[in-house]
């Protein structure tokens, strides 16, 4: 479909996020698909929300860089998770997001 975004979510059980969501910790996946659907990447990051609009949530890494994100969050059952890719530990985060990334199709501008 033309119309198609470049990104799917992943995730049950979602909702959008809320202005009260400003200041809680979220842990993200990513998964990198090739144009056969193949996985080619997944990565894990975690952050904290800084802000919320009607459009994206906008958060804030540990390194300092911001990143703007579709606004489905899903809220994050209290636990130990442990990220694949670093073993890091990340306790009872708030709020949880997957996504699965497409490249663009033939024919498709990427939107800036």
């Amino acid at each position: 479909m033309s119309d198609q975004t470049p990104y799917d979510s992943a995730q049950d059980n979602s909702r959008w996020a809320i202005a009260a969501d400003i200041g809680k910790k979220i842990l993200l996946g990513m998964t990198y698909l090739d144009s056969a659907g193949e996985i080619t990447e997944q990565t894990q990051h975690v952050g904290e929300i800084i802000g919320v609009d009607d459009h994206c949530i906008t958060v804030r890494w540990a390194d300092g860089e911001e990143t703007t994100l579709p606004p489905e969050v899903q809220d994050a059952a209290p636990g130990v998770y442990r990220l694949r890719s670093t073993g890091e530990e990340v306790v009872n985060p708030d709020l949880l997001a997957r996504w699965s990334i497409h490249p663009p199709q033939a024919g498709q501008e990427e939107n800036s």
